[in-house]
């Protein structure tokens, strides 16, 4: 059925552009009474395909993945995703009503202008679907430029995050920053420490709490 029972009642949790491609389970419920959010990521691959596998690896997915081709839909909005890091006994992440995207490409590249338009269109459903409004609760995002590396200075506040509907980048949600003893899917399939990895180098996952 494309609009499924959610908490706040009856929504629809399709987006009537997208190919459904589920591939992980949902994250449970939302916490009752969250502020609805969307949240940014970037695949850090060139494919979506690439991305796809990622997910099946790790058994985690987003809500949605875009490229300049079209967006693929994998969990209904109406229950959160899987696709951000979760500490046990940390702050609440992935079940905080946020609706997740991953468009397809690297944090630290430019990205491919109709795939943009793409993911605007899609945040503009989102926002009228969730009542989402369009602000950055956490500030500009900060990204590396020409692959120079991570700017620092991300903004993960968890009282903004807590409490504040609207935009987010994956860099401004808390405990999600990747440390260098994180273990990272490489595309051959090795498993390394991030701190091997070199600036722009394309993997397939890492490995997270979730």
């Amino acid at each position: 059925a494309e609009a499924v029972a959610a908490p706040e009642g009856r929504v629809m949790a399709r987006y009537p552009k997208s190919r459904w491609h589920p591939i992980a389970q949902p994250a449970g419920r939302y916490v009752a009474g969250s502020p609805w959010k969307i949240v940014h990521h970037t695949t850090e691959g060139s494919s979506p395909n690439g991305a796809f596998t990622a997910y099946a690896t790790r058994k985690c997915a987003p809500h949605f993945t875009v490229n300049d081709l079209g967006v693929w839909q994998h969990v209904y909005t109406s229950v959160p995703a899987r696709a951000l890091l979760n500490r046990r006994g940390g702050v609440e992440t992935n079940r905080l009503h946020c609706v997740q995207i991953e468009l397809v490409g690297f944090a630290g590249r430019d990205k491919d202008r109709s795939a943009l338009a793409l993911v605007a269109e899609l945040c503009r459903w989102i926002e009228l679907t969730h009542n989402v409004p369009k602000v950055w609760p956490a500030g500009p995002l900060r990204w590396s430029r020409d692959g120079r590396g991570d700017p620092g200075g991300h903004n993960r506040d968890a009282g903004i995050w807590l409490s504040q509907a609207g935009h987010y980048g994956h860099s401004q949600c808390p405990e999600n920053c990747v440390e260098i003893e994180t273990p990272i899917l490489c595309t051959d399939l090795r498993w390394v420490t991030a701190e091997f990895l070199s600036i722009g180098q394309e993997v397939l996952a890492c490995q997270e709490t979730s």
